[in-house]
């Protein structure tokens, strides 16, 4: 069964608050419990469900921004091949 798009926000939730608690423990609405062993850890399992937030709402947006470069807009002033910003 998949899991619903409330359910991953309390997911979300837990491991928020988990992430200022020293023991870096998460207790799940069914009891369970979830203790990552730092806090990297936990920011990616934030990150994951992050993203699985963002596919369950059916979000559009790409997580990659392309930078647009016209002819003429690099570096003015750069020397080239000597190495120099004096032109």
């Amino acid at each position: 069964m998949a899991t619903s798009l409330d359910q991953l926000n309390v997911m979300r939730d837990g491991i928020i608050a988990c992430i200022g608690n020293p023991a870096l423990e998460v207790v799940r609405p069914d009891g369970g419990r979830v203790q990552y062993r730092t806090v990297s850890e936990a920011l990616l399992a934030l990150s994951a469900v992050d993203e699985l937030i963002r596919i369950a709402g059916g979000s559009s947006q790409n997580r990659v921004s392309l930078a647009q470069h016209r002819r003429g807009d690099g570096l003015s002033g750069y020397g080239g091949d000597r190495g120099d910003w004096n032109g």
